[in-house]
């Protein structure tokens, strides 16, 4: 896609993840293309009151752009910064994105999510990807362009792009986490705090402590505090990925494979805590009855559930 378009789409909100990273790897090959970016957005913003041109006329778009490029003398319109596009590109370009976001409906990036029964995969405007699990919220700082951070409510995953001049801060109840550019977990519910690096790293505020994770490495809120680990659970992003993989599993890994994977409880009795069944088996894009009901035929589990919570009473082998 042209660097116009590709400006354009930005500038009205409606550039796709693809586009935004496009956009993001122009800007950084050159000072110029920076600054020339830069320019766009100024004199988009300068174009007040966008939302009231319902009937757009191009010769009054036009005239008020023209006011706003008019207060600099001549010789700034052709500093070196502009040379990448041109000012008159500058002109057509934004006159069209004033049509274009005139004749379409508002897509402008929300700032607040909330999901229920169904994950959802939130594009930022930096170039950043949240995937908001289950019955999780986010809210994201309106001012995120230049102060990257957002608050969290239950689970996430996040793939953050890099820009050491704006780290990236999710911020929970029990703490935040703050990176320049990487891929992690937070989970941060009433009762649990865990964070998890899949690459690169970050720092966990707690309680006026800083934990640095690298690679592999997690915390988790335990008695009060903060215990980092390694963490070497394949099914830790069962969730994320919506694949389940036990080989070989005992009975206490299935549990809480289960428990992070579906968000909820189970109880052991004890001849089911005391039983030595190993499970090997793949559920892939299942649904929580669909793997209990397998387990129930495969190895005689029985079980009983109520709201959120269940019980495992008895399982063969």
């Amino acid at each position: 896609m042209e660097i116009n378009n590709l400006i354009a789409n930005f500038l009205t909100g409606k550039a796709s993840q693809d586009e935004l990273e496009s956009l993001n790897q122009w800007k950084k090959e050159s000072a110029d293309n920076l600054k020339a970016l830069e320019e766009m957005k100024s004199n988009w913003s300068a174009l007040d009151n966008i939302n009231e041109y319902e009937d757009y006329n191009p010769a009054t778009a036009w005239e008020k752009l023209e006011s706003n490029l008019d207060d600099s003398s001549s010789t700034r319109r052709v500093t070196r910064y502009l040379r990448p596009l041109g000012i008159a590109a500058s002109i057509v370009l934004i006159v069209s994105c004033l049509w274009y976001f005139s004749n379409t409906e508002d897509t402008s990036f929300p700032s607040s999510y909330a999901t229920e029964n169904i994950q959802e995969t939130i594009n930022t405007l930096d170039g950043s990807e949240v995937k908001l699990a289950e019955f999780s919220s986010l809210e994201i700082n309106q001012n995120f362009e230049n102060q990257r951070s957002l608050e969290l409510e239950g689970k996430a995953f996040f793939k953050v792009a890099h820009d050491k001049e704006k780290p990236f801060q999710v911020n929970t109840s029990h703490g935040s986490v703050t990176v320049l550019g990487t891929e992690f977990s937070v989970i941060s519910t009433e009762e649990v705090f865990e964070v998890y690096v899949q690459s690169g790293s970050v720092a966990v505020d707690f309680n006026n402590r800083k934990i640095i994770l690298k690679k592999g490495e997690a915390c988790q809120l335990y008695n009060g505090d903060l215990a980092k680990f390694e963490q070497n659970d394949k099914n830790y992003l069962s969730w994320n990925v919506k694949k389940l993989v036990f080989q070989d599993a005992s009975i206490s890994e299935i549990r809480v494979a289960l428990e992070r994977h579906y968000g909820i409880v189970i109880d052991l009795d004890n001849n089911v805590l005391t039983n030595h069944c190993r499970i090997n088996s793949v559920y892939t894009n299942e649904s929580l009855e669909n793997v209990l009901a397998e387990m129930k035929k495969v190895f005689n589990l029985e079980y009983t559930s109520k709201d959120n919570r269940y019980k495992f009473s008895d399982i063969k082998c």
